[in-house]
């Protein structure tokens, strides 16, 4: 369904999105963590971080939020004037700087109700080796 935006009336439950890969940089944890004013260590010192036995920085969880939106824009944007309006996300593993996550995002639901058509996309992040790292689903809705 590769179009300039994808319809709402076409878009079917069951639509899988194409695949995202993000590599999670040390320079995007370092500026993510600042805008945020996050002072944890395992976000911040390489060798604070090794020591509490991790491969490199962690990156904060809420990082996932950048990347998990973009997987349901890969084949095509939704269209204008929808409005976020729920986010779950379930935390599976910490996300080291220098991952890559490979994102798949699918439409799980769509309904309408009060006028307002809702659509529900869930996407699942695994890293470069395979293993589930953040699981999201987003419900956005649009005005009929």
């Amino acid at each position: 369904m590769s179009r300039e935006k994808f319809s709402l009336d076409e878009i079917e439950v069951g639509h899988e999105f194409l695949p995202l890969s993000y590599t999670v940089g040390q320079e995007l944890v370092r500026k993510y963590v600042e805008v945020v004013g996050d002072e944890d260590l395992l976000h911040r010192d390489l060798s604070y971080a090794q020591g509490a036995g991790y491969g490199g920085i962690v990156a904060p969880p809420t990082i996932a939020a950048l990347y998990v939106l973009k997987a349901y824009r890969t084949d095509s944007p939704p269209p204008p004037g929808g409005v976020h309006v729920r986010q779950k996300f379930k935390f599976y593993r910490p996300i080291i700087a220098g991952d890559t996550l490979h994102v798949q995002a699918k439409v799980t639901d769509k309904y309408v109700r009060q006028g307002r058509r809702f659509l529900v996309i869930e996407s699942l992040a695994q890293n470069q080796t395979g293993e589930d790292v953040v699981w999201s689903e987003s419900t956005s809705f649009w005005a009929q």
